[in-house]
């Protein structure tokens, strides 16, 4: 018996740690607390929003609009979490995606230094994240350990390794970084900005 053959599963390689799974989560899991805030703004008429959910949208359409934002959570929620688990149709969905908002990021930017010329910063965050962190997840599955793993690792492993603090400490940067889009228009905006109109 050869010495490989001694040492049997011990003597398989270790496989790589993916990149980009806490950033990939951490962007969906934000786009849901996005939705989630801008649905309670426009049901209750307070927070982010709070001009939206004025008289602007008829009282019978907050309502409408607080759902479809919320069927709307369930894909972006549903996305993270197949990230999380490692499953493999997730990984190229995800990297589509990203790359999309990236153009749309690019597209938007010449509107964004407009308003900020103009004194409305508050598509400075929206823009961060579409030019910084979309494009760094495009790289970061793209990279072949990532790939790899995601053909090797089983749905158990993945969730023991992305579990615990991992999972508390992703959560809260998604409601960190889904509250400072959706309230954007409420801190970064000029005092005559009617988006503050909801605060008052």
């Amino acid at each position: 018996m050869t010495t490989e053959e001694r040492a049997g599963p011990a003597a398989a390689p270790r496989m790589a740690g993916p990149r980009g799974i806490g950033t990939a989560v951490a962007f969906d899991w934000g786009l849901v607390a996005q939705m989630l805030f801008v649905a309670s703004a426009y049901l209750f008429g307070f927070g982010p929003g709070g001009m939206m959910a004025g008289g602007s949208v008829a009282g019978g359409m907050r309502a409408v609009v607080a759902v479809g934002a919320l069927i709307a959570a369930v894909p972006c929620f549903l996305l993270g979490e197949g990230i999380r688990r490692g499953f493999r149709p997730a990984r190229p969905l995800q990297v589509v995606l990203n790359a999309l908002l990236t153009f749309a990021g690019i597209v938007t930017l010449p509107s964004t230094i407009v308003d900020v010329r103009g004194g409305h910063y508050s598509g400075i965050v929206r823009s961060a994240i579409l030019l910084i962190a979309s494009p760094a997840i495009v790289w970061l599955l793209t990279r072949p350990q990532t790939r790899d793993w995601f053909a090797q690792a089983t749905s158990a492993q993945a969730r023991a390794r992305h579990s615990g603090w991992w999972l508390v400490f992703i959560a809260l940067w998604a409601i960190v970084g889904g509250a400072a889009v959706a309230f954007g228009a409420s801190y970064l905006s000029p005092p005559e900005d009617p988006a503050l109109q909801g605060w008052g």
